[in-house]
């Protein structure tokens, strides 16, 4: 029986898309998904941090997946969205192409990362598996260790009334 409801058990994701791929995270892991604002670059930031941004009096440092994953560059447009993660200690925006949809996806329906994608330095530990959607396969990505990530660990800090907006 227990077998049973484990068959049962569901994840509610959000799908997103970086070029004509699927993504999808834990619903539970996103504090909000917005526009793209004004970003102020931040000097000597690794390559795929994009800058900061004062977000309701927050400063959040804005990353590009698209770089943190080695896609090439694309410019933001009408459907690229932000997805804010927040942790104890920093708010960080994950720029996507586009967001598509909330979704629930079966735990059967989810299967590991496969050994061959799996890299022996651990820089993909923020991918948590394959999701099946029908035909659809969506990589299920952990944002919070994306943005975590040790190596890449980034601590801002900037003066909030600098990044706000400016009266006209």
């Amino acid at each position: 029986m227990s077998n049973n409801k484990k068959n049962a058990e569901k994840m509610q994701i959000v799908v997103f898309r970086l070029d004509n791929r699927h993504y999808g995270a834990g619903i539970e892991q996103i504090r909000e998904i917005t526009r793209i604002g004004d970003i102020s670059p931040f000097p000597n930031a690794p390559h795929y941090v994009l800058g900061v941004t004062n977000r309701r009096g927050q400063v959040t440092t804005i990353i590009d997946l698209r770089r943190k994953i080695g896609m090439p560059d694309k410019e933001i447009d009408q459907h690229s969205r932000m997805l804010v993660v927040e942790t104890k200690t920093t708010s960080t925006g994950i720029v996507v192409d586009a967001v598509e949809d909330a979704t629930m996806l079966a735990n059967t329906d989810i299967e590991e990362t496969p050994e061959l994608a799996k890299t022996t330095d651990g820089t993909t530990n923020y991918i948590k598996g394959i999701g099946k959607k029908g035909q659809q396969l969506i990589i299920l990505l952990d944002l919070k260790a994306l943005i975590s990530d040790a190596s890449d660990n980034i601590e801002l800090e900037a003066n909030p009334d600098v990044l706000a907006p400016t009266q006209q």
